[in-house]
């Protein structure tokens, strides 16, 4: 077992995050995770990002408490009052999210136009796991790759102004979307 139970470890993304957000690292953040299971890469990101104030959502939380300074939330992907309830608790800006819940195209696409629009210009929206909607032993994820792929090409629509997508293996992916700086733009 790793030093924070996340998988992330042994599929390689806190390594890719870490050399991702090496810029970003010591700032005054406001980071959120969708879909945080056991809390792990929560408490990675707290060690990470010392100055960030950390926030995770889930439909059930962990069980063990985490640390006094993360705050978690219960919260569907598909309820867009919570979705944007939460982003206002979280301080209403959000300088990076990263999106590790369903892996289905419907609630990745809908908890994307919900917290898109709180995302800091500049700051930085993070899809998970997106090849596995490639996965056919997994047929509720079909569709995410063609989601990732229409939020992409409709970019200067959402005032997307970098796109970032890593693909190490089967099991780790990540499609990041920077947003534009100096546009007030909201889904």
């Amino acid at each position: 077992m790793n030093k924070y139970d996340t998988d992330k470890i042994e599929n390689g993304l806190i390594r890719e995050y870490e050399e991702f957000f090496k810029g970003m690292k010591d700032k005054p953040l406001n980071f959120l995770e969708v879909g945080v299971y056991k809390g792990g890469s929560l408490l990675w990101a707290k060690d990470y990002f010392p100055n960030a104030k950390i926030h995770g959502v889930d439909i059930v939380l962990p069980k063990q408490p985490l640390h006094k300074d993360i705050v978690l939330f219960t919260g569907n992907q598909n309820d867009n009052a919570r979705l944007e309830d939460i982003a206002q608790k979280c301080g209403g800006v959000l300088d990076i999210v990263i999106d590790d819940g369903s892996h289905e195209r419907k609630e990745t696409f809908n908890t994307f136009i919900n917290l898109w629009k709180h995302i800091r210009p500049g700051g930085w929206y993070v899809i998970e796991d997106w090849v596995a909607g490639f996965w056919e032993e997994y047929p509720e994820y079909a569709g995410l790759v063609e989601m990732v792929q229409k939020i992409v090409r409709a970019r200067s629509h959402y005032g997307i102004s970098d796109v970032q997508m890593v693909i190490k293996g089967e099991k780790c992916s990540y499609a990041a979307l920077r947003k534009m700086k100096g546009r007030g733009f909201s889904v």
